[in-house]
């Protein structure tokens, strides 16, 4: 068994969202996205946040990461 499965210590939480936006409204998008980061960062627990941006030819949506201490504070 590994050590992750057994250690009774804080295990941390991560959340992908992934988000088609429209052509046009990229700009739009991205000062919403930065102010839900913004908001995010005020929570306990947080620990990161990731914006990656489409790649034209391989990946069409927006991928966000969030990252928390544990599974509660991200539930939260």
């Amino acid at each position: 068994m590994s050590k992750a499965a057994t250690d009774t210590g804080p295990v941390s939480a991560t959340v992908v969202l992934v988000q088609r936006v429209r052509p046009g409204r990229e700009n739009e998008y991205l000062r919403w996205q930065a102010e839900i980061n913004d908001e995010c960062r005020t929570f306990p627990g947080f620990e990161a946040d990731e914006v990656i941006p489409p790649v034209p030819g391989i990946q069409d949506d927006y991928v966000v990461i969030y990252r928390f201490d544990s599974f509660p504070h991200l539930d939260a």
